[in-house]
């Protein structure tokens, strides 16, 4: 039996990349051709810490069973919230297994889950945001 964890911290360079979200709309606006509109939605986003912290046990040769937890603090202030961009998301959990058939097969499945998380943006609107993924992966090595 064995076990392997692992653990990693990160920031993401929210701050220089969301500033500003930019778009460019070329075509006809009104039945007139060759018009350009350009817009820019204030994101004003902050740096982003993660800690993320992980485990396998390989309980038999064949099985595995996996856990995990995505820890972070929320980069989007309240003042330029914006329901196109939910990204409030802070904390994840994680939950797997795989079980190999032989050397060559296997089977894996996964679970994500993100608690619901609200925010209220500058404008009084309110968004919630919550996530469950969920994946079965066959592999066959060659």
């Amino acid at each position: 039996k064995q076990l392997l964890v692992a653990a990693d911290v990160k920031v993401i360079g929210w701050k220089s990349v969301m500033k500003d979200f930019k778009m460019t709309y070329e075509g006809p606006i009104g039945g007139a051709p060759g018009n350009t509109v350009d817009f820019a939605l204030p994101q004003n986003w902050k740096d982003q810490t993660v800690f993320e912290l992980g485990a396998a046990y390989l309980f038999t040769p064949d099985f595995t069973g996996r856990i995990g937890v995505n820890i972070a603090n929320n980069p989007i202030p309240d003042a330029d919230m914006n329901y196109l961009f939910p990204a409030i998301i802070e904390n994840s959990y994680t939950l797997g297994a795989g079980y190999a058939f032989s050397k060559a097969s296997s089977i894996d499945f996964s679970l994500a889950y993100a608690p619901e998380v609200k925010q209220t943006a500058g404008n009084g609107l309110t968004t919630t945001h919550s996530q469950m993924n969920e994946q079965i992966m066959f592999s066959y090595r060659f």
